[in-house]
């Protein structure tokens, strides 16, 4: 430290442990400021601490006898200062009552010397040629944070009822921080919240991507002050983009590559489409750290507050990259653990998707089937899967209706609502992912008639819950 002296007030931490000896109960004032020795600077006062700390876990009492034989039991007595540095405190206390305030000066020190502390790694990292900068400053922000004191205040479950209540009459208003994801089937039931963590998954070629890309569209469109980051790992944003214009005009993908059979009409229609797009930004992010970062910016860019929402997609989670573990499930699991962190810490509806295993081969996967580790289904606050029946190698439902161009959204797992609803969608031959046509557009494409869209997942009931009747209550 340049020879500086460290921040530090000894003259502080001799009245609180003064007051602590003298006073009865005064320890527990303490532990509220001081859960364990480390912010005290001199080592004989963390010892005397530490000893009276070791006294009130196993219910005995303080005084400066006590204390000693405790010391004495640790053979730290002299390390402490003997028996006459701790007569020496109790003439120390200038006022027991000014205990939480010395508390809180001593905390303060220990909040300075921290930051010395973590300004020389900082540093360090800075220096190094190989390390991230980016994960650095995430690393380096949370860091700093785990400097201040956790002073979040415990609430009574009582004094919740009225903010419930008024969440819920603003939700009759229409004016609820609900986020509807723009599927009609979907929406009927279902509302998501900034916060929460939910888990897509698919098998190859069922149609993740684009149903999430579909997602944050109708997200922008329904909610312009909510901005989109999709991180794509799978595929660079311009392929995302390409292939939904593509989609979007019945075009097959090769021929936007070729430009082959496109013609004035087709490029005039796509020029159209830029307003589509508008507030979804691509990324391309390996971690849930660099991910943080980015939301960071944005809410920057777009002057949002701490507490506004933010959408994140990110695809997927098996190609992300966690915490070095033993072995890939669990820095699998580390993933989804750092996924549902991030949602729950900077407010956002984080979308995540995620590959299903072999072992659903045939059967209607679940969270279960959660490729390389189930982790993250069981930290989701949702998980939806999507399924094709016909790539699977049904052609028709039990009733005879075809499974063409059908893909299935099965509600798996619903923190806040009953699971097990399916909602079937359409996917067009050029990969466009929708609600189901009407009639009379089912007619005119020459499609086979569709059942209803919402159907009873025939698989094991949910939650040990038996649907015994015809409608399906999510709630």
């Amino acid at each position: 430290m340049g020879g500086r002296i460290p921040p530090q007030d000894i003259a502080m931490e001799q009245a609180i442990l003064g007051a602590v000896i003298l006073q009865k109960d005064a320890i527990y004032t303490a532990m509220e400021y001081l859960k364990t020795p480390d912010p005290l600077y001199k080592e004989a006062n963390k010892l005397v601490y530490r000893a009276c700390l070791d006294l009130a876990a196993n219910r005995k009492p303080i005084d400066m006898l006590t204390v000693k034989n405790k010391l004495e039991s640790s053979g730290m007595l002299e390390a402490a200062g003997g028996f006459s540095y701790i007569m020496d405190l109790t003439s120390k206390v200038a006022s027991a009552a000014n205990l939480a305030y010395h508390c809180e000066v001593v905390v303060q020190k220990f909040i300075q010397r921290s930051r010395i502390v973590l300004a020389q790694k900082m540093m360090d990292d800075a220096f190094d040629e190989t390390s991230d900068p980016f994960v650095g400053i995430e690393r380096d922000r949370k860091a700093l944070d785990e400097l201040v004191p956790d002073g979040e205040a415990m609430q009574e479950a009582a004094d919740l009822v009225v903010p419930v209540l008024e969440d819920v009459e603003a939700a009759i208003r229409g004016e609820s921080k609900s986020i509807y994801i723009g599927f009609g089937e979907i929406d009927k039931n279902y509302a998501f919240e900034p916060g929460e963590l939910v888990l897509i998954l698919a098998d190859s070629g069922t149609g993740k991507t684009a149903f999430s890309w579909q997602v944050a569209k109708r997200i922008r469109k329904r909610y312009p002050r909510i901005p989109v980051i999709f991180n794509c790992l799978e595929m660079v944003g311009k392929q995302l983009v390409a292939r939904d214009m593509a989609s979007s005009n019945d075009l097959s993908q090769m021929r936007m590559r070729t430009g082959k059979g496109i013609g004035k009409d087709e490029i005039a229609r796509m020029a159209t489409m830029g307003d589509e797009y508008s507030g979804i930004y691509t990324v391309m992010c390996w971690t849930n750290e660099s991910l943080a970062l980015k939301v960071r910016q944005i809410r920057k860019q777009w002057s949002l507050k701490e507490t506004d929402p933010v959408v994140v997609v990110g695809d997927n989670l098996q190609i992300m990259v966690g915490e070095k573990a033993g072995n890939r499930e669990q820095e699998v699991a580390s993933i989804g653990r750092g996924a549902k962190i991030l949602a729950a810490d900077k407010n956002v509806l984080y979308i995540m998707l995620g590959q299903v295993n072999d072992d659903s081969k045939g059967n209607r996967p679940t969270k279960k089937n959660c490729r390389e580790s189930k982790a993250p289904g069981n930290d989701s606050d949702w998980v939806l899967v999507l399924y094709s029946p016909s790539n699977n190698g049904q052609d028709r439902y039990d009733g005879g209706e075809s499974t063409k161009n059908t893909i299935e959204v099965i509600l798996d797992k619903v923190r806040f609502g009953r699971p097990g609803a399916v909602v079937k969608l359409h996917m067009s031959d050029y990969g466009l992912i929708g609600d189901m046509p009407n009639d009379d557009y089912d007619t005119e494409l020459r499609l086979p008639k569709i059942q209803p869209n919402m159907m009873i997942h025939t698989g094991e009931p949910r939650h040990s819950e038996e649907n015994n009747s015809n409608q399906f209550d999510p709630f």
